[in-house]
C-alpha cells in the first residue's frame, strides 16, 4: 500500500494578493491634468476669500468696539452743515459766515427760529427765511433794506461814522455796499440818533422823505444828483403839522423848501425855476427857492438885494 501524501500547507497561506487583478489603470492625459488643476485653484481661491472676509469682519468689529473715533465716518473732512445763502441785495455768504459762525452742531440740533431772529436783528436785513434741505444743507434767504439817506454820527471818543437810513426809518451800519453807491446818497440833518441795544432807535416819518427822494430820482434826476443834505429841523415826522417843512441843500439850489406832502407839483415848479434861471444866466446856484406857497415859488438869488421880479422875485409856476 502506498503511503498517503501530506496535504500541502501553502493553500492556507494564500491571501487576496494572490488573486489575479484584471483592472485597467485610467489614462492620465493633459486635459485631465488641467481640469484637476483648475478645480484645485478654484477651491484654493474660495478658501482664501472666505478667510479674508472673516479677517475683515473681525478687524471691523475690533475697530467699532475699541476705536470708533478712528472710523472715517466719525471724523468727516467736510463741515457737518453746508450753508446756502441767498440775498436780494448786496450781502454775500461771507457776511453770513462772519456774523454767524458754524456752531459745529448737526443740522437737526440747530434752532432755526433763533437763527432767523438773530439774522433779523441786523438793521440791513428786512426779513429772513431759514430752512433745511436734508441731509446736510442749511438754506438762508434774506431780503435787505435799501438805504435812502446817510447820517453822520460823531461819538464823543471816536472818529465820526456814517450810518444808513432806510425808508422805514431803520438806522444801521451798512455792509458790502459799493462806495460809489453810498456817495450818491444825501445826508440827513436835524435829527437825533440814539442807541438802542446793539443798534439804534428808528426814526419816525422817514416814509415821507423816501417819497420825496423817489420822485426826485424819477422826475428830476439832474436835481437829485446835486442834492447834498435833507434837513428835518422843522419836521417831526408829521407831514401835516403846523409849520412843518423839509429843506434840501444842493448844487443847483442852496436851499429848496418843501411842504412834506404833495411833492409832485412842488418838484415841477422847482424844475421850472432852475431851467428859467439857466436861460436867464442866473446861477447856479440859486440862493433859496420856497415851494411851500400854493402854486407859487419864491426865488432868491445869492445876493439878497437882488430879489425882484421873474426869477429874482415871486412868480407863479
Amino acid at each position: 500500500m502506498m503511503p498517503k501524501k501530506a496535504k500541502s500547507t501553502n493553500k492556507a497561506r494564500r491571501s487576496w494578493k494572490d488573486i489575479p487583478q484584471h483592472g485597467v489603470r485610467h489614462a492620465s492625459t493633459v486635459a485631465s491634468k488641467r481640469r484637476r488643476l483648475a478645480m484645485a485653484t478654484r477651491t484654493l481661491g474660495v478658501v482664501c476669500a472666505l478667510g479674508a472676509l472673516a479677517a475683515g469682519l473681525m478687524f471691523v468689529a475690533y475697530l467699532v468696539r475699541d476705536n470708533q473715533q478712528r472710523l472715517s465716518f466719525a471724523a468727516p473732512t467736510k463741515p457737518a452743515v453746508e450753508v446756502v445763502f441767498e440775498s436780494d441785495g448786496v450781502l454775500s455768504r461771507g457776511w453770513f459766515a462772519e456774523h454767524f459762525r458754524d456752531p459745529g452742531k448737526p443740522l437737526r440740533e440747530i434752532d432755526l427760529r433763533s437763527l432767523k431772529e438773530g439774522i433779523e436783528r441786523h438793521g440791513q436785513i428786512h426779513s429772513a427765511r431759514v430752512s433745511v434741505r436734508l441731509p446736510d444743507q442749511l438754506i438762508v434767504r434774506v431780503q435787505e433794506r435799501e438805504p435812502i439817506l446817510r447820517a453822520r454820527l460823531q461819538p464823543s471818543d471816536a472818529d465820526p461814522i456814517d450810518l444808513l437810513i432806510a425808508s422805514d426809518g431803520t438806522v444801521y451800519a451798512g455792509s458790502d455796499y459799493p462806495a460809489q453807491a453810498l456817495a450818491r446818497l444825501p445826508y440827513i440833518a436835524g435829527i437825533r440818533v440814539s442807541r438802542e441795544g446793539d443798534g439804534f432807535q428808528s426814526l419816525q416819518g422817514m416814509e415821507t422823505l423816501a417819497e420825496l427822494l423817489r420822485l426826485a430820482r424819477v422826475e428830476a434826476p439832474e436835481l437829485y444828483r446835486g442834492w447834498r443834505v435833507v434837513s428835518c429841523e422843522q419836521y417831526d415826522g408829521d407831514p401835516y403839522a403846523l409849520n412843518a417843512v423839509l429843506r434840501v441843500r444842493g448844487r443847483h439850489v442852496r436851499e429848496a423848501v418843501f411842504l412834506p406832502h404833495d411833492f409832485g407839483p412842488q418838484l415841477e415848479r422847482l424844475k421850472q425855476v432852475v431851467e428859467h434861471a439857466r436861460r436867464e444866466g442866473v446861477g447856479p446856484p440859486l440862493h433859496r427857492v420856497d415851494l411851500t406857497l400854493d402854486s407859487r415859488a419864491v426865488v432868491q438869488v445869492t445876493a439878497p438885494e437882488s430879489v425882484s421880479t421873474n426869477v429874482r422875485g415871486n412868480r407863479s409856476f
